[in-house]
Order: structure tokens, then C-alpha cells, then sequence
């Protein structure tokens, strides 16, 4: 990069590159210009464009747009809060960083308060400086792009949704609501649902509202609002300190319920249709068991129908002919076809003739109609003697006029239930070619729900891909990757998860998909479901587990996470590592006592935290000797909060740590600088009587000895009286010092009030 300097400092901005995250950078100072962009476009995420007066960024943000927006505070002709407040006031909600030098704290609180986003402080060290400078980037513009998405998914959603404050009056609504009330949202501010709707549907309303208030959790119900019936979920939310309101989606479910009653009036009808069916309906498992009976009259059944479920139709029906009837059955399965068995029992009223019909029900199921034919037969046997060929062609009419009914109404009824059940089914189902195009030979509406496109689409050939994979790169992607594995024929390959499907102005949803091979028609079973709301879910938990782990590498003081049980060290952060000279292998795994002085240390130490601990309460700060992996034993400052299991059991703590060996060693030499200050005023003391005492000896000895001489020497004399009076007054004046070694530390206190008293 070069930039150079012809009055002002000279735009520089790079081609656009898409991916990136594109930064405006103003600063006066040119050094910082060239080293900050080459430190923050060196890991390849920024594209930064530097400018250097405000006249030039003005123009810059009118026609490009920026991620994010770094300013010194002092720009040549403008100050930098000026022109944030301009850039508001004209709508601009750009990330606006404040990247400026030390003593601007004021106006920087100013412009926080303003709407700024954040603000660092130059220090010295560029690429330490820059590389903070990077974070807080990429975390503002994330923020300000959640807090986009979470008001555009709530004020687009198809269902409604509201927020009701502390007296349960609506003050945030989305557009489902107001169109359902049919009024703007002005409008519905403040509004109750007593005032808007009849007083029994906004009663069933405000018994929700209420619920969900005093049990603090989520409540569902239906509710009916004139010939509509809808799922309301409520729940519980702080609006404002110490004010709780209402927040809630509600979703039109009338459909749903009629269907569902629909549903049930059909099971109703099969039901009293199998009921009406004069002939036994047995329904046993591929190995022979009976599963299930029906018939108009229990009586003329082998067994009782207790008796009879749960075993092999061998055991129920004896002999050689409950040993036929299971190799029919087994043979209906494998060759998917209908059996037709007639045979006979020997009954207390004579012989009786039976016909068996059949049929596979499931994929190792059967279910066998059985009639009792001896009418018939006996009429066959009649009319056999009377014609005996008229009677054989009558009798084959009849078998393939009775075959030809019966399938026709069991292929009926089979068709109507399979395709009820996969409308119904919450699963999108197709039936499918893949290698040689995609075209449909039948689809569910959730099918087309789910892959967010309509029937009308899926009309032209091999239009699958071009209607639901909008973004190209993606598209080919994805379609290479389902065709080689639907290629492979193996299910294990033909799975896919998290599939992005994204629509211009909508939210990104995600689905799970399979394809189930159906190799002798060159068909595939397509299964789709939506994971939207799990991924949601899942994203939202990685995203705690690291902002949980910056937290704790971030701490400068050692951070333990500790088991209740075995009190083995489950976690510790890069100061305890720094701290007690471990490295992680070494002490992830150990028993806490390693970190102790000795048993008796550690004994004293689980005396006075387990009290606390145990009653769910955090240890209040204490200090407490630690050693470090070397041998020494070094003064600490503990903070520990307990942790729970979901069950609420106390399952370890948190244990903060703070190393206060400097401050100790700090609080033990003010000490001793205090005992010497002591020491110095007292023989201060003691030093100005020593000397008036040979001042007076000198002054009796030149009375005596020299009376000519002893005005000048005796001047002398009190001159140096006067030096130790105004020393015996700064030490009356030190009362205050005395005053506070007394209160603070206890030092001197007794011989201060002897001094005084020898100065009075």
C-alpha cells in the first residue's frame, strides 16, 4: 500500500472483495493508517478502506457501504461525535467504533451515550492494539446483525406474536396480529384484549396471561375466537426492572383440528365396517401367531378368542391342517399374493366346510378372511348331481366374481388408508426418479412445505433443483453430492443433515433429508423433515460454550472447575496453569489436594466451604495458603460458587483464586516503613532535650566564668532554644500523623500521648 500526503491524507481503497467484512478507518495520523490496515486485512476477513479528514469520509459513506465505521476522535474540521450524531440523524446504523488516544474519556462517554458502539483506547503497541481492535469488530457487527434477525423473524412471521406488559396491555405486536385485529399497531398499543375482542374469548385469553405470569412457565392452550380455533403459547418475560409481562404466538390450528376430526370420523367408519362383516377377520404374524380375531359369533370358532391370541395358528387349529394353514401363510408373504384355502372341520353338527383367504397385510403380517362355505357346498354337491358341468362353471364364476370384489375392496381401502396417512404423517414423503432427473410420481404437502416450493413448480421435468436450491455455487454443490450417493444405492450414504434453504427477504430454514432406493422400479422414497428449530437450538448452545470458554481463559486469576464427588479438577484456565507452574496435561484429572499445603491445610479448607456450598450459597471471599508445583506455599484470595446437575443436585464448584503474595509483601514493608517513621520522631524527641540540656550548662558557666563575654554567647544560645522549640512544635503538629498510625495500624499510640503531654 502506498499512500501519500498532498495536503490531507489520500483515500485508499482496495477492489471490492465479496466475503469480506468492508471497514472505513479515519485517523489524522498516517502511521496508523498504513500499520492498521496492513495488521487488520492480514488474516483475510476485513477489506479496509483509511481515510484521513471527515470532508472525504462523508462522500465515502454516501456511495459504499460499510460494515463497521472506525474514527479517531479529532478529525480536521469536524470531531468525530459530531459527525456520528449526523450519521444517525440521515439514518445510517453503521457499527460506529470510537479508536482514539488516552484522556478523552469524558466525550467518549458522551458518545456511548449517544449510540456509539463501543470505544478502545490506543496504547502503544499496534498489533496488540489492532488485533483487540478485530474482535471488537467482528463482535459488533454480529451482534447488530443478530438483533436484526431476531426483529426481522419476529415482526415477519406468519404467526402472530405480541409482548403485553405488567398490566397485560399489547406494546410490541407483529404484522399477523395487527392484520387478525385489523388494526396498525399504533393503534393496538396499550390496548387489552377486553378491548378488542368479546369478553369470553379475551377471559380464556387473560387466564392464560395470568398463568403464565404466577407459574413463572410456559403455558399452551386453545382457544376459540369466533369460528377459529388457535394454539396460543404463552410464557413469562421481564420487561423492565422488577415488571413481568407476557409474550406469545399464536397459531390458526382450525384446519388441523378439522382434519384431525375428519381423521377420527374415518377410522369410526372402517371400524363399523370390518364390524359389519359377517365373515372371521384374523390377523396373525408371518412365524404364525394370531394377533388379532374378529367375528360376529365367538361360538362358532375352535377356541375362545382369549385363548386363542398369542399362540401359533398350528396350536390353536391341531394336526395336519393347522400345519397347512402355516405354510399358506408364509407362502402368501414371500409371494406377496393372495392364498385361497378351503378346507374342513369336523363339528358336534357334522362336517363343515371353510374358505381361508389370504392376504398380505404388512411386511411380515396377514390377514385372512374365513367363511363358512358349507351352504354352499352342500348346494354344490346337489346341483353337482343334477349338472356337473353347469355347476363347475358356476362355481368358477362365483370364486372370480367373490376374488374379483374382494380385492377391488381391499385395494380400495388400502389405498384411501395409506394415502390418509401420508398426508397425515408429519414428515414431507415423495415418491421419486433421482439418476436420470428428478420427476415426481407423488408428493405430500409436506413435502412441498418443507422444501418451501408448490406442486406447480414440480411440474417440469428435473425442475426440483432450480426451484428449491435458489443460490447457484450451492446448488451444484449439493446436487453432486445427492447424486453420487443416491448412485452408491447404499442407505447409509443416502442421508443428508442440515441443508440450507435460503429465500431472498426470508428466513433460512434447515432440513434433514433421505432417500430410501426402490431398485426394480428405478424409483427413490424421498423423506424430509425440517431441523430448523433444532440447529437453532444447537448453534445456540455452542455459542454459550465459547463465550463460557473466552470468559474463563480471560481471567487473569486461576479459575478450577472442581467435582463435589471425588474432588477430581475438571477444568482450569491458563492462569491457574501460570500460577501453580502445571501444565494442563498434569493437572486435569488430579485431586484438588495437590494444590494444598498439606492434609491437615486441606481439612481446614473443606471445613469452611462445604457449610456454604452445600446450601447452594457462594463462599464469601476469604483468604487461604496455597502451593504451587514447586514447593512454595504462597498467600491466595478464594471466591467459590457452587454448581448444580439439572436435578438440582450439588454436583462441584467454581473456585476463582487470586494470587496476593505482591500485596502482602507490599502491606509487610509499609509496615516497617511506619515502625521506622516512628523510631525517627521519637528520638527527634529525645534529641531536642538532649541538647537544651548542655544549653543550660553553657549558659550558667559564661554568667560565671565570662560576664564581659556572655551577651553574644548567650544570643547564641537562645537562638539554638529557638531551632528546638520549633521542633518541639512540629511535633505537636504531627498529632495528625500520630492520629492516623493509631487509628490504622496501632503503631506508637502509647509513647505519642507520653510526648504530648511532655511538650504541654
Amino acid at each position: 500500500m502506498n499512500l501519500k500526503y498532498n495536503g490531507k491524507i489520500a483515500e485508499y481503497t482496495a477492489s471490492d472483495r465479496p466475503g469480506k467484512i468492508k471497514v472505513l478507518y479515519m485517523d489524522t495520523d498516517l502511521k496508523y493508517l498504513e500499520s492498521g490496515k496492513l495488521l487488520l486485512e492480514q488474516s483475510g476477513e476485513f477489506e479496509v478502506t483509511v481515510c484521513g479528514n471527515a470532508a472525504d469520509a462523508t462522500e465515502l459513506i454516501l456511495r459504499k457501504s460499510f460494515d463497521a465505521i472506525i474514527s479517531d476522535f479529532q478529525m480536521p474540521g469536524c470531531d468525530c461525535l459530531r459527525m456520528f450524531r449526523e450519521f444517525r440523524e440521515k439514518g445510517n446504523i453503521t457499527p460506529f467504533i470510537i479508536f482514539t488516544g488516552k484522556g478523552r474519556e469524558q466525550v467518549v462517554i458522551e458518545a456511548l451515550n449517544s449510540g456509539a458502539d463501543f470505544y478502545l483506547q490506543k496504547e502503544g503497541d499496534k498489533k496488540s492494539e489492532f488485533s483487540r481492535l478485530s474482535a471488537h469488530i467482528k463482535s459488533v457487527i454480529s451482534k447488530r446483525r443478530n438483533d436484526s434477525l431476531v426483529k426481522s423473524f419476529f415482526y415477519s412471521h406468519s404467526d402472530m406474536m405480541f409482548v403485553k406488559d405488567e398490566k397485560l396491555r399489547y406494546i410490541i405486536t407483529n404484522e399477523a396480529i395487527q392484520n387478525f385485529f385489523g388494526l396498525k399497531r399504533e393503534e393496538l398499543f396499550y390496548k387489552t384484549d377486553f378491548e378488542l375482542m368479546d369478553s369470553y374469548a379475551a377471559g380464556k385469553c387473560f387466564e392464560s396471561d395470568i398463568k403464565a405470569i404466577e407459574t413463572g412457565k410456559k403455558v399452551i392452550s386453545e382457544e376459540t375466537v369466533g369460528e377459529r380455533i388457535f394454539e396460543t403459547i404463552k410464557f413469562p418475560m421481564e420487561i423492565s426492572d422488577n415488571k413481568t409481562g407476557v409474550g406469545g404466538v399464536i397459531r390458526d390450528i382450525t384446519e388441523q383440528v378439522r382434519a384431525g376430526e375428519s381423521l377420527r370420523k374415518i377410522e369410526d367408519l372402517n371400524q363399523h365396517i370390518i364390524d359389519a362383516i359377517p365373515d372371521i377377520l384374523i390377523r396373525c404374524s408371518g412365524d404364525g401367531t394370531l394377533i388379532d380375531i374378529r367375528t360376529p359369533d365367538e361360538s362358532i370358532l375352535i377356541a375362545p378368542i382369549s385363548e386363542s391370541l398369542g399362540r401359533l395358528v398350528s396350536d390353536v387349529i391341531p394336526g395336519g391342517l393347522g400345519l397347512f394353514l402355516m405354510e399358506k401363510i408364509r407362502s402368501a408373504l414371500d409371494m406377496k399374493e393372495m392364498e385361497i384355502v378351503e378346507y374342513s372341520l369336523p363339528l358336534p353338527g357334522g362336517l363343515a366346510y371353510y374358505e381361508a383367504r389370504i392376504m398380505p397385510y404388512l411386511e411380515d403380517e396377514i390377514i385372512a378372511l374365513i367363511r363358512d362355505i358349507t351352504d354352499r357346498r352342500e348346494a354344490e354337491e346337489e346341483l353337482k348331481m343334477k349338472n356337473e358341468k353347469l355347476k363347475a362353471a358356476e362355481e368358477e364364476l362365483r370364486q372370480q366374481l367373490d376374488e374379483n370384489v374382494l380385492v377391488q375392496k381391499t385395494l380400495s381401502r388400502n389405498d384411501a388408508f395409506i394415502r390418509s396417512v401420508l398426508e397425515n404423517i408429519p414428515v414431507g414423503i415423495a415418491v421419486n426418479s433421482v439418476i436420470l432427473g428428478v420427476n415426481f410420481e407423488y408428493f405430500n404437502q409436506n413435502f412441498l412445505k418443507y422444501y418451501r416450493i408448490s406442486a406447480e413448480e414440480l411440474k417440469n421435468p428435473d425442475s426440483f433443483w432450480d426451484v428449491v436450491y435458489k443460490d447457484p455455487v450451492f446448488r451444484e454443490k449439493i446436487k453432486k453430492r445427492v447424486l453420487k450417493d443416491s448412485e452408491s444405492e447404499d442407505p447409509k450414504l443416502m442421508h443428508w443433515e442440515n441443508i440450507p434453504l435460503t429465500r431472498e427477504g426470508e428466513e433460512t430454514t434447515y432440513i434433514n433429508a433421505r432417500n430410501i432406493p426402490l431398485p426394480e422400479k428405478g424409483l427413490v422414497i424421498s423423506i424430509v423433515w425440517d431441523v430448523t428449530d433444532q440447529k437453532k437450538a444447537e448453534d445456540e448452545i455452542r455459542r454459550e460454550k465459547e463465550l463460557f470458554h473466552r470468559t474463563f481463559e480471560s481471567l487473569q486469576d486461576a479459575a478450577f472447575v472442581i467435582d463435589a464427588e471425588s474432588e477430581y479438577i475438571g477444568a482450569v484456565n491458563g492462569a491457574a496453569l501460570s500460577i501453580f507452574g502445571y501444565s494442563r496435561d498434569e493437572i486435569i484429572g488430579q485431586k484438588s489436594d495437590i494444590l494444598h499445603v498439606d492434609k491437615d491445610s486441606l481439612e481446614r479448607f473443606r471445613s469452611h466451604i462445604l457449610p456454604y456450598l452445600k446450601i447452594n450459597k457462594s463462599v464469601p471471599r476469604f483468604e487461604f495458603k496455597m502451593k504451587r508445583k514447586d514447593g512454595t506455599i504462597f498467600p491466595t484470595e478464594h471466591s467459590i460458587n457452587p454448581l448444580f446437575d439439572s436435578s438440582g443436585n450439588f454436583a462441584g464448584r467454581v473456585s476463582i483464586l487470586r494470587d496476593i503474595s505482591e500485596s502482602k509483601e507490599a502491606e509487610k514493608r509499609e509496615k516497617a516503613a511506619l515502625v521506622q517513621i516512628e523510631d525517627n520522631l521519637e528520638q527527634l524527641a529525645t534529641l531536642n532535650d538532649q541538647i537544651r540540656n548542655p544549653l543550660a550548662v553553657i549558659t550558667g558557666i559564661v554568667d560565671l566564668k565570662c560576664p564581659d563575654s556572655s551577651v553574644p554567647i548567650i544570643e547564641q544560645v537562645k537562638r539554638i532554644d529557638n531551632i528546638i522549640s520549633m521542633l518541639d512544635a512540629g511535633w505537636v503538629r504531627s498529632e495528625k500523623v500520630w492520629e492516623f498510625l493509631k487509628t490504622n495500624y496501632g503503631i506508637g499510640a502509647d509513647e505519642r500521648e507520653n510526648k504530648l503531654e511532655e511538650v504541654k
